[in-house]
Parts: structure tokens; C-alpha cells; sequence
């Protein structure tokens, strides 16, 4: 069996809103490990550290999406 791959050029424009996506994605799943583990009272660590995590993850998001609405990637994901 041959396998055919596609070539796909990505402009600059689409790149910048992929990362910022990306990077969103990546911070809403460290939020809801943090977030687990406030609920589970994780040892080993402190409940204004477990606090702290979530809410620097959830600032970290509201700040990607600003970027991506910024560029005009709202519509698009």
C-alpha cells in the first residue's frame, strides 16, 4: 500500500492563531489537572498553592483567547 501525503503551506497569519490555540489547549489541560487535585486535596501540597496554580492557568487562558480573538481567530475554533 503507498502512502500520499499532502503538502499543506500554513500562512503566518493561521500559524500565529494555531500556537496561541495550541498553547490555550495546553493550559486548560494543566487546569484541569490543578483543579483535580484542589477537589482531591493532593498531598504535598498546600491549598493556596493548589489555589494559586488554577488561578494562574485560568488567567493564562482568558489571556490566549484574547490573542486569538485579537487576530481574528474567534470564528474559527
Amino acid at each position: 500500500m503507498i502512502q500520499t501525503f499532502e503538502l499543506y503551506s500554513m500562512s503566518y497569519k493561521e500559524s500565529r492563531i494555531e500556537y496561541f490555540r495550541a498553547q490555550k489547549a495546553h493550559c486548560e489541560r494543566c487546569l484541569d489537572y490543578w483543579v483535580k487535585a484542589l477537589r482531591k486535596g493532593k498531598r504535598g501540597y498546600s491549598q493556596i498553592m493548589l489555589e494559586d496554580k488554577c488561578a494562574t492557568y485560568g488567567m493564562m487562558i482568558n489571556y490566549y483567547e484574547d490573542a486569538i480573538n485579537a487576530f481574528g481567530g474567534e470564528n474559527n475554533g
